[in-house]
């Protein structure tokens, strides 16, 4: 698995399409859009953090890109590039071609 992390610096505003609770009706409400103010975001899809990223670009601050393996290991693999590919060599590893 890949984690994206995020860091600005300063709170943004990362918008979605989430569940949340509603306090004066006191119930949950499905599929209804979220705001969430932070300066660090983890994203488990490269697109989502990029499009991020994009829309705050003077106050992006950097970014992680970390494997994390089901034994609880886990490896930096650099930061996110914007453009182009965000495929490298992960150390260690069998891998033929760049790839994650």
């Amino acid at each position: 698995m890949k984690q994206y992390t995020v860091y600005f610096t300063e709170p943004v505003c990362h918008k979605y399409i989430g569940d949340k609770f509603n306090k004066e009706l006191k119930r949950w409400e499905y599929d209804v859009e979220c705001e969430d103010w932070k300066d660090i975001f983890t994203f488990y899809s490269l697109a989502l953090a990029k499009k991020l990223i994009k829309a705050n670009l003077d106050k992006y601050k950097g970014s992680c890109i970390t494997k994390i393996w089901v034994n609880g290991d886990w490896e930096n693999l650099g930061e996110i590039n914007l453009k182009g590919s965000n495929k490298t060599f992960v150390a260690n590893t069998k891998q033929k071609k760049a790839n994650y």
